[in-house]
């Protein structure tokens, strides 16, 4: 007699133990082409004291390939287009290469040297934005930028320098 409650005890744990084990999100790793999920999940308990967890998933965000700017330049298209960027381009050819930017802005370069100069910098953004901002958490965002500096050439800006960050 005392074995059978024994029995009975040691699988009623099993039940609570594997229906927590259930409620485990899948493992995500690093952001791949496959699609990832993320769970938000509800736990309710019955009478009988075994839970039960409700998962609903959502969908993590597009591959980083797919990733667009705002004007609709992807990932993937920008990092072969920059391999044609060159210094001295205008802003014009610039612009038929990769459209317009993200953000613009202005400062000074080379302030620690004798020649400091002005500068414009042009941003592109590619940035993750998921459906429900409260389920991915920072690190399974994406943000790639590319940099794109431009120095005062004779009559026009031109490309001093470029740089990618976020990888």
């Amino acid at each position: 007699m005392r074995i059978k409650a024994v029995l009975i005890f040691l699988s009623l744990i099993s039940i609570i133990f594997l229906s927590g084990c259930a409620s485990e999100p899948p493992p995500t790793g690093h952001p791949s082409n496959e699609a990832s999920h993320i769970p938000n999940s509800k736990t309710t308990t019955t009478t009988n004291f075994v839970t039960v967890t409700v998962t609903n998933y959502v969908t993590a965000p597009a591959p980083i390939n797919d990733l667009q700017t705002r004007n609709g330049l992807s990932l993937r298209d920008a990092q072969d287009k920059a391999l044609k960027l060159a210094p001295g381009m205008t802003q014009d050819e610039v612009i038929s290469l990769l459209g317009k930017p993200d953000e613009t802005s202005a400062d000074t370069y080379g302030t620690q040297t004798a020649r400091p100069w002005n500068g414009i910098t042009w941003y592109y953004r590619w940035d993750s934005e998921p459906s429900d901002a409260n389920i991915l958490s920072m690190s399974q965002r994406h943000h790639k930028n590319l940099s794109i500096i431009f120095e005062k050439g004779l009559g026009a800006w031109v490309v001093n320098s470029w740089g990618w960050s976020g990888f």
